[in-house]
């Protein structure tokens, strides 16, 4: 289980990461998936991580992926337009669909039809900078299946690989995450480059709650005691 959850953590910040490949947001349309600009290729000497690493400058990605272990599915989907970006997932006991939109984040709840709002001055851009690291390294480059297969390593702990695989459009197609003994297929069901717009809902029918209303402790400082740092504390033998 720890495991399992900890390869699709690591997924999640690649999905939030590689957000975009590609600036030309002409050719993308509504309608469809595993769409990507015009032609795009390698540049001499480039892998499939260095392209991806680059092209995440751009924030204009949908990245969708399913993973299915010991009877357990997970499913996300992320929607990156800029620093509008819209993440549905749905793992194991844990649902969330959540618009940061402006630098407001709306947590909804379909189910409920209930949402609360958070703020933050800027977006969170930790997961750029942990996945495109300097600790990965490049392994092999091979044909399966009729796909690229490329497969890389982090250089502070060579049982932890990844396999991205990619038709000749660039279009990636599925993940295999390993760590130690224990692989995780990652399907890709969802690619598109370019032409992605993250709009928050209509919220009309939900009502807004406030997430701290049933808190149960008081904030107050006055009534707060505390032990002097000073005292002297001691111990019975």
């Amino acid at each position: 289980m720890k495991r399992l959850l900890s390869a699709v953590c690591a997924l999640t910040l690649v999905c939030t990461a590689f957000a975009a490949c590609g600036k030309d947001k002409d050719d993308s349309k509504d309608g469809g998936s595993n769409k990507a600009a015009s032609g795009p290729s390698l540049k001499e000497g480039q892998h499939y991580y260095d392209y991806l690493k680059e092209a995440g400058e751009a924030k204009n990605l949908k990245l969708g992926i399913k993973a299915e272990q010991q009877g357990m599915t997970i499913t996300m989907l992320i929607e990156e337009d800029g620093d509008n970006i819209h993440t549905y997932a749905d793992m194991v006991f844990i649902k969330m669909d959540t618009y940061t939109i402006d630098g407001t984040t709306y947590t909804i709840d379909t189910d409920a039809k209930t949402y609360y709002t958070s703020t933050s001055e800027e977006v969170d851009e930790g997961a750029l900078d942990v996945v495109a690291q300097d600790g990965i390294e490049f392994v092999s480059l091979e044909k399966k299946d009729g796909l690229n297969a490329e497969t890389y390593k982090m250089t502070d702990d060579e049982s932890y690989t990844v396999v991205y695989y990619y038709d000749d459009s660039l279009i990636l197609k599925k993940m295999d995450i390993t760590q130690g003994d224990e692989t995780v297929p990652v399907e890709v069901t969802d690619f598109q480059i370019g032409g992605v717009k993250v709009e928050l809902p209509d919220l009309s029918g939900y009502t807004e709650e406030d997430p701290t209303a049933d808190w149960d402790f008081d904030l107050d400082e006055e009534d707060w005691e505390f032990e002097d740092e000073d005292e002297d504390v001691s111990v019975e033998e």
